[in-house]
């Protein structure tokens, strides 16, 4: 017997050793097994029947132990693994070892060539327990055990083409992201772009299966890197996104001359925002936690050519354009920039405002700082910690912009309702205008605000 043989014989026994057929049959071949066993052994090696029977029942309950492990068993994820469980229940016409060589080792080979094994789990389904997931609820049952995070199910068979007759292997796909490690609204779209992006239905001859195994898992593989690198990216490890990212239009191009999948055009049409994005996100590193400012400029670069509306970018932009180029009215570009972008945040004002007060337009600043009391958004605590902390720092070194204490004070007490710091910045502002005649509109708002603190404080 070859070796071919042997696995066929394997796979046989595997696909069938979960039924209650598999486990009489088990059960009774190992009584028929021990009958001369037990015969030698009352000869030569064990004489007390009671012992014997032990021995015999320990075998029979540790048979049953491995029927029902293999039965019911569903496999766990690694923590700190990306699951990726495939649930793909395989047609008898079909020779398994082919499935797994061809189809199954061909996505372990792409996952190995990006590095992915060291952050993902591929979990492959037993064909029986694979057969059981038909539904999006039975999805979440079993992955109240697996803890998985992407799914993919459904079928591979065979069949005949009507038309010629001959055969044809048929892949019925569904795509399902458990629970993406990342907030809700974000792990819903997620769900709906790897959704979206998955072929349904996969088809290739048989005599071209070799080929056409491999297609089909480069296909899937690339719909599962762009759907790994959003939850990479959202995540905030932008570097791995970026990787996954980057190569991804042409490799989809390279594929799409095999395979017409719809679901490619959905990822070429937002990749390039999101690799736009992900360069922003490399632009803000190299600043702020590198402090290499020519690599910032140039990952910022990247990212405004790739998506001319990235609001994010255009805001990093004005923030260099002022604090690097020292180029007031490039930074005012940069913002009507950003205010243009479709957003529903609104830290363009917070830049527009500063902007004013820096080049001592005090009208368009206060005219600012009244509409930014009047908003708000999600995220804006984080916005006014940055505010304070960037104004801080220029204060430290300089002295004859007493305007910014206003500025921060007046965030402190409408937006952040800090007392407290409002009063410091308040006083440091009276403190350090000299009853400059420019700041007179200034110094009267600080006394009545500072009048109003000290009602509501009792002092």
């Amino acid at each position: 017997m070859d070796l071919s043989s042997i696995k066929s014989f394997y796979f046989f026994l595997e696909s069938r050793f979960h039924s209650f057929t598999a486990l009489v049959l088990g059960e009774l071949a190992l009584f028929i097994l021990l009958i001369p066993i037990d015969n030698e052994a009352v000869d030569n090696l064990i004489y007390d029947p009671y012992i014997r029977l032990s021995i015999y029942v320990f075998i029979f309950i540790l048979f049953f132990l491995v029927w029902a492990v293999h039965r019911w068993r569903l496999p766990r994820n690694k923590k700190k693994k990306l699951g990726i469980v495939i649930a793909i229940w395989i047609d008898n016409d079909i020779k398994k070892q082919k499935y797994l060589d061809d189809f199954i080792l061909k996505i372990e080979q792409n996952l190995i060539s990006q590095s992915l094994h060291k952050i993902t789990n591929l979990i492959l389904l037993k064909d029986h327990l694979s057969r059981q997931v038909k539904s999006v609820d039975d999805i979440r049952r079993i992955n109240k055990k697996i803890k998985g995070h992407f799914y993919l199910w459904g079928s591979l068979k065979k069949r005949n083409d009507g038309e010629s007759n001959e055969s044809k292997y048929f892949f019925h796909l569904n795509g399902y992201v458990a629970h993406a490690p990342v907030n809700i609204p974000t792990s819903n779209k997620i769900k709906h772009e790897f959704s979206a992006a998955l072929p349904n239905e996969i088809s290739f001859w048989e005599k071209v299966d070799l080929r056409g195994f491999k297609i089909s898992a480069d296909c899937i593989y690339l719909v599962m890197k762009y759907v790994i690198g959003m939850a990479a990216l959202v995540s905030g490890d932008f570097k791995l996104a970026k990787t996954l990212h980057q190569n991804l239009d042409s490799e989809i191009t390279q594929i799409n001359s095999q395979i017409n999948h719809r679901g490619f055009v959905l990822i070429q049409n937002s990749l390039l925002s999101f690799i736009s994005y992900e360069n922003f996100l490399y632009a803000w590193d190299e600043y702020y936690n590198k402090n290499n400012v020519l690599e910032a400029k140039k990952y910022l670069k990247k990212s405004l050519e790739q998506n001319e509306n990235n609001y994010g970018a255009w805001l990093f932009k004005s923030i260099l354009d002022f604090s690097e180029d020292k180029n007031i009215s490039e930074a005012f570009k940069s913002i009507r920039k950003a205010k243009n972008c479709q957003t529903h945040t609104q830290e363009w004002r917070y830049n527009e405002a500063f902007l004013y007060f820096w080049t001592q337009k005090y009208q368009k600043a206060l005219s600012a700082c009244r509409k930014i009391n009047s908003i708000s958004y999600d995220g804006e605590l984080n916005t006014l910690t940055q505010v304070r902390k960037f104004n801080l720092s220029i204060l430290s070194s300089i002295d004859h912009k007493p305007q910014l204490f206003f500025w921060i004070g007046f965030l402190s007490y409408f937006k952040e309702h800090n007392l407290g710091n409002a009063i410091d910045d308040f006083e440091n502002f009276m403190r350090l205008s000299n009853n400059e005649r420019t700041l007179e509109t200034l110094r009267n708002k600080t006394l009545s605000y500072l009048t109003k603190i000290r009602q509501e404080i009792g002092y």
